[in-house]
């Protein structure tokens, strides 16, 4: 009774009260329905052991989980459709999905005691028989390990092919508005030269073009996407649509230069954005 009042009076969710000989008919008919928890040193390891270890098993659990997200994110865009990711071969994505997937599995029968547990992931050589609480969260732990260390190369080899694509856009467009300037100033239509300056530029569109596509598989429908389609529609609504005209002012033009560059920083700006969060 004197340790039920001190626990009410810490605020306390149990208490313990340990005997190695067992408790009298009273202790026991006291303790009934109340916080406090009767026991003897050795059971009360035994159980805390348990608890422990499917504090541990839940824990790499929800661990499990979020790689699992972070996985599906380089294989999905957020519509469920398949994203590409050039240098990620899909093999090795789906072969990792399917690592979380069995340990996941795994996780389900540990949570209703179907011991032994068989279990295949990428960290153990072959298959580790797991045959009780204890052995089944230590593997666990080392194999969601393995597999974060797996997402975690992919995640950083994605976002260096996200990097070497925005750079070889912006050098494209780069490259388009200086091709389009010699094409539409350098020489008149009669002149030679004229036309081999039009078909340079017309190559430069084709590379601006496959830039383009390669970027928006990269991109997440995000600000940066949007700021992506901007750009884009800033390039064929204004360049293209000039190098269909044998000639135009130069006022235009400095003002369509002045757009492409203004709509390439807000994507530049974009992506910083993006990279920060």
């Amino acid at each position: 009774m004197a340790l039920m009042q001190i626990s009410q009076d810490v605020g306390a969710d149990k208490a313990f009260l340990l005997s190695e000989r067992g408790f009298q008919s009273g202790t026991i008919n006291a303790a009934r329905n109340t916080n406090i928890v009767l026991s003897s040193l050795e059971t009360l390891l035994a159980n805390a052991s348990e608890e422990i270890c499917e504090s541990r098993i839940a824990m790499s659990a929800k661990e499990l989980d979020r790689l699992n997200d972070r996985l599906r994110a380089l294989l999905y865009d957020g519509n469920g459709k398949w994203r590409r990711f050039s240098g990620l071969e899909p093999d090795v994505l789906v072969s990792a999905l399917g690592v979380a997937f069995e340990l996941q599995l795994c996780v389900s029968k540990a949570s209703v005691q179907r011991y032994p547990i068989l279990l295949l992931g990428s960290k153990t050589d072959g298959q580790t028989r797991c045959k009780d609480p204890k052995s089944f969260a230590k593997t666990l732990k080392a194999e969601v390990l393995q597999l974060e260390a797996q997402t975690i190369a992919l995640e950083e080899r994605a976002n260096e092919n996200r990097e070497c694509a925005n750079r070889t856009l912006l050098a494209a467009v780069e490259k388009i508005v200086a091709v389009s300037e010699k094409a539409l100033f350098e020489k008149r239509e009669t002149e030679s030269g004229f036309e081999e300056n039009r078909l340079a530029a017309l190559a430069a569109m084709k590379e601006l073009g496959e830039a383009f596509d390669g970027v928006k598989w990269l991109t997440p429908r995000s600000g940066a996407f949007e700021a992506l389609c901007e750009l884009r529609e800033a390039v064929s609504d204004t360049v293209y649509l000039h190098l269909a005209k044998p000639t135009i002012p130069r006022s235009l033009w400095e003002s369509t230069k002045g757009e492409v560059a203004a709509k390439v920083q807000t994507y530049a700006a974009a992506i910083r954005a993006e990279k920060a969060i």
